[in-house]
């Protein structure tokens, strides 16, 4: 799927561009190229992987994958920084161990959610909507492909009261701007007291 049309959504969003799940980072590679072509807004990047493909599947995974599978080379990740210029971090582990500290301090404005597991997924959309800004997108590929990634983004949108969009096998969830409405109405108050 192309990226684009979802991404240049957010272009007046400030923030930074987040890939969950490099893999063989063939889905940045293309976001890149768009960047670089003026396509989509350019933004610095923190991608992540474990390099030691899946972790231990859950129950809500129904068996899609095993432990160990999808291992990938850490070094298209290192050769990618050299594709555009930005800011590029790459964040090797588990997501559970390096997505807090990797992303801090940083307002997110639109994440890439490339993750089959249930744990994983859920675990990521928590911990990214708090730093999403508002107006901010996030996509998880293969919503429809994963039996835990569906359960995880659907459990997510439940709790948080938001709408999951779907094209092809892909869902995008938008975090929505606040009505940022002051009225300037003047208060009365009244003040008594008792003495007696």
């Amino acid at each position: 799927m192309a990226y684009s049309n979802i991404l240049n959504t957010v272009d007046n969003v400030q923030g930074i561009f987040l890939d969950l799940g490099f893999g063989k980072g063939n889905d940045l590679s293309s976001i890149i190229n768009d960047m670089n072509e003026g396509i989509i807004r350019s933004r610095d990047i923190s991608l992540f992987d474990s390099f030691e493909g899946q972790p231990e599947p859950s129950s809500m995974d129904d068996g899609a994958f095993n432990k160990g599978d999808y291992i990938r080379p850490i070094q298209p990740a290192y050769d990618i920084v050299n594709t555009i210029k930005a800011n590029v971090c790459i964040c090797k582990g588990w997501i559970e161990d390096t997505l807090i500290d990797c992303i801090s301090d940083d307002t997110v404005a639109a994440a890439h959610i490339d993750l089959i597991g249930y744990e994983s997924t859920l675990f990521s959309l928590n911990k990214v909507y708090k730093r999403l800004a508002e107006g901010g997108v996030i996509i998880i590929k293969d919503y429809e492909n994963y039996i835990g990634v569906k359960k995880a983004v659907d459990k997510f949108a439940l709790d948080q009261t938001l709408s999951v969009n779907k094209s092809d096998s892909t869902a995008f969830i938008y975090k929505p701007k606040l009505n940022k409405t002051v009225t300037n109405k003047k208060v009365n108050r009244t003040w008594s007291s008792t003495l007696t």
